[in-house]
């Protein structure tokens, strides 16, 4: 289901939040996404990896723009609604430049459906006019039992 892309970002992710994941009694939950996005030029990039630590509400965010803008260290995001229905989550990506090195932070709002995996997920560039809106599908990445690979 995912590029090979999605190592780099799980292991950014993973290291984001391995302090708060210590503490917590109860292990995170991560969130692999794809998103259907047909126009290359689209905001939206494939896999949308989220992090949601329900025990200290701590979400981090990560996609290839957040990762290359970033350095690979997510973007916190705050949980707007966390019920068994749906979670919804908010983040801003600050200073993403466009094609003529203009500067614009992307506000996102994203919402996984809980039974069906559905994603929603909006993207307000605020330095432009107008949204993007765009559908996708989230599982829920579990570790496999078994043997670890050789590093």
């Amino acid at each position: 289901m995912f590029s090979r892309c999605f190592v780099g970002l799980m292991i950014s992710l993973c290291a984001a939040l391995q302090a708060n994941h210590a503490r917590a009694a109860t292990p995170p939950v991560i969130y692999g996404c794809e998103v259907t996005a047909k126009n290359r030029l689209a905001l939206a990039k494939n896999p949308l990896l989220i992090m949601f630590d329900p025990a200290n509400k701590v979400v981090l965010a990560m996609d290839p723009l957040i990762h290359s803008v970033t350095g690979g260290s997510g973007v916190t995001a705050q949980v707007v609604r966390d019920t068994p229905k749906d979670l919804v989550l908010r983040w801003t990506l600050k200073g993403v430049r466009d094609n003529r090195s203009a500067r614009s932070d992307l506000r996102y709002e994203a919402r996984i459906g809980r039974k069906d995996g559905s994603l929603r997920l909006t993207i307000v560039p605020e330095a432009y006019p107008g949204s993007y809106s765009y559908r996708g599908h989230c599982e829920v990445v579990r570790d496999k039992p078994g043997k670890r690979p050789k590093k």
